[in-house]
């Protein structure tokens, strides 16, 4: 059986009995295909056959047209709203001249709380977040083509 793993979740809840639930089941494997390369050290501690894959391999068609004319530097969350993984309240981390744009889509109540914890962020710091909802296709890449950092939790 070959697991592909993208991330400990466990290690986002806390959750140490879950943690061990999820390092036994990665003991079943014969092989592992890796979203990192610190995930399979972390990982494969037998050394058994792994790979690490980043992304999807396919070129997009580039978008030359700017739209996020701002002035900072642009920074793309794109993921889960789940405030636990840290994304949206990177700006009260970064200087003042960083922006991050959030990605998602979740129930109304989940958009509500990432965007009261934004709220909180932008307060606080000197970075600033903004939620940007849920992109899909050459809307999606567009976005990601006109920022230069991209965050991944």
């Amino acid at each position: 059986m070959i697991i592909q793993v993208c991330e400990i979740y466990s290690d986002v809840i806390n959750d140490n009995r879950q943690k061990q639930r999820e390092l036994d089941f990665f003991k079943l494997a014969d092989g592992f295909i890796f979203s990192t390369g610190y995930l399979g050290n972390l990982i494969n501690i037998d050394n058994k056959p792994s790979c690490v894959c980043l992304g999807i391999y396919k070129i997009e068609h580039s978008y030359s047209a700017a739209f996020l004319t701002n002035d900072c530097i642009n920074v793309v969350y794109a993921g889960t709203l789940d405030s636990r993984k840290g994304g949206a309240t990177a700006g009260v981390f970064l200087p003042k001249d960083y922006t991050v744009h959030v990605l998602g889509f979740g129930s109304q109540e989940e958009i509500d709380h990432i965007c009261s914890i934004i709220e909180e962020a932008n307060a606080q710091g000197n970075g600033k977040a903004i939620f940007e909802g849920v992109k899909r296709g050459s809307e999606f890449n567009h976005f990601v083509q006109n920022c230069r950092i991209g965050l991944s939790t």
